[in-house]
């Protein structure tokens, strides 16, 4: 098995891993919103502006970053209906790049990671912007090598980067490249380059294992408190958890959860949207010859089989698969497809009701055509659940029209299109969820007369200064799912209770639970 010790140089995608890059865009683009005070979701304005960015890197391989922002912004508002910023206005944007916020525990990560690696910068920037960078929010940390798409003469994801990377650091240290791991966010500009190289990389998320008390930058910033979160979930009622599965690594996660806590938690299995490409590129090094996907996913259909011959099953769900159609540079659309179709032939094996991913634009369209084929062959009365909804009321007709169940939470009530949908969905289909440790219910004008009357939750601290027994502020748990309940009533003009025991039912006829229905009360369970 490899080993950090392996490896002596760590190559870093600055923008997205070590500098927060979207807060960075999008104050910068904040002026030319506020001019007509326009309002859009940041997953719109990203999305937009991810495919403005890829077009013209295509288009002008060799243009420096700085003037390629400046190319690109009055198109970005171009498309957005916003007037056209002056030249001025777009070169000011364009010169952002050296103002953006590195995450806060980057630089400190660095210092520590300095003392026994090489540190190299392989970056879509150009040599101007990412100094003002380093001198700025890197704190003037010195890297052992900076290479830029400028030095290079084009962007990734480009072998062309990797090339002139792989020829400086044996030039200049020695290093083979087996003795190299990319560090980085993106899967299409990094690591699926990096792999088509032979070059090991290690991906980074911001939000996976919180309750294990790793946040930004893989920073373990307290002991996991799982025990915890259980006590909290239980003292508001929140009596049963649904443990969500992403990966092939995050079952065997969960089992042991469900395990330690057989009476509370059960568990989905599946590969989330975000995560498919996994699925094709996990066996690629060691087994070239193979149909790409063919392990992974028969040790996805031998877990589940395994898993249901255990009495009582901790599994009652596949998922969570899907289509994710916004944060495409993690898997593109034909890969998420290609994954969806091949988990659909598993869950109909299996026999269980399905836990959907349906988020972005046309997302909900191509599911729906993709599920059609295999709606005779689900459990009839029991399809599955539609989960963390906030698309349009149309959406979720379309889908609940499917025999598909439809649960929301607090992203559900952020949008006036998503709380009318919450407002129309039939109580006979609704659920309710947390999805903790995302997706709170942000308290605001649409949603604080509603939460009058809930139970506290407890207090919390930031994960930097956590104290055993409290809440982490900005992490989401289950035991605010009264919250979730308060609101979806308040939206349809309903009693709480009405809320909470037909989603409670509801739940409990598909899932189980480990509860018969003759069980089944008014109470708010989860």
């Amino acid at each position: 098995m490899t080993q950090l010790s392996d490896y002596r140089l760590l190559t870093f995608d600055v923008y997205g891993t070590l500098v927060d890059w979207e807060t960075g865009i999008l104050t910068a683009f904040q002026p030319t919103l506020d001019e007509t005070n326009a309002q859009f979701s940041r997953h719109h304005l990203l999305t937009l502006y991810h495919e403005l960015e890829r077009a013209q890197q295509e288009q002008t391989p060799e243009m420096p970053y700085s003037e390629l922002l400046t190319t690109i912004h009055p198109t970005w508002a171009r498309r957005l209906n916003l007037p056209v910023p002056s030249h001025d206005e777009s070169i000011r944007f364009g010169e952002s790049v050296g103002k953006w916020p590195a995450f806060p525990d980057t630089v400190d990560a660095l210092r520590r990671l300095s003392k026994h690696y090489k540190l190299v910068v392989l970056s879509n920037v150009d040599r101007a912007s990412f100094a003002k960078t380093n001198a700025g929010s890197l704190e003037g940390f010195q890297f052992d090598l900076i290479i830029t798409a400028q030095d290079v003469g084009g962007y990734k994801p480009d072998l062309k980067n990797f090339e002139y990377m792989l020829r400086a650091v044996k030039e200049g240290f020695g290093v083979e490249k087996e003795q190299v791991l990319q560090t980085a966010q993106s899967q299409f500009h990094d690591h699926h380059p990096a792999r088509k190289m032979g070059i090991r990389s290690v991906a980074v998320t911001y939000t996976a294992d919180q309750f294990h008390g790793i946040y930004r930058g893989g920073k373990q910033h307290h002991a996991p408190d799982w025990p915890h979160v259980v006590e909290r979930a239980l003292a508001h009622n929140c009596e049963k958890m649904l443990l969500t599965t992403m990966t092939l690594a995050g079952a065997h996660q969960n089992l042991a959860i469900t395990q330690e806590y057989p009476t509370i938690c059960s568990m989905t299995l599946g590969v989330h949207p975000y995560h498919v490409s996994e699925i094709y590129t996990s066996e690629a090094e060691t087994q070239p010859e193979a149909e790409p996907g063919t392990d992974y996913l028969m040790r996805l259909r031998d877990l589940g089989h395994s898993l249901l011959t255990l009495q009582p099953t901790p599994l009652v769900a596949f998922g969570e698969i899907g289509l994710d159609y916004v944060y495409l540079d993690r898997a593109n659309k034909a890969t998420q497809q290609r994954a969806f179709r091949a988990q659909l032939d598993i869950a109909v094996d299996l026999q269980l009701p399905l836990f959907l991913h349906v988020r972005g634009e046309g997302a909900c369209a191509d599911v729906v055509d993709i599920l059609r084929p295999y709606l005779g062959r689900l459990p009839q009365t029991r399809k599955g659940l539609v989960h963390s909804f906030a698309g349009s009321a149309a959406e979720m007709r379309l889908l609940v029209g499917l025999g598909f169940g439809v649960s929301v939470n607090g992203v559900s009530f952020r949008t006036e299109e998503g709380r009318e949908m919450v407002r129309e969905v039939p109580l006979e289909v609704l659920q309710l969820e947390t999805d903790a440790p995302w997706c709170e219910v942000v308290e605001d004008e649409h949603t604080r007369q509603f939460l009058e009357g809930a139970k506290p939750l407890p207090a919390a601290r930031k994960s930097n200064r956590f104290v055993e027994g409290l809440m982490v502020k900005g992490r989401n748990e289950s035991c605010a799912m009264e919250r979730v309940a308060r609101v979806v009533a308040g939206l349809k003009g309903v009693e709480v209770e009405v809320v909470a025991e037909a989603a409670w039912r509801n739940s409990v006829a598909m899932f189980g639970l480990g509860v018969g229905m003759e069980e089944v009360n008014g109470e708010v369970k989860g």
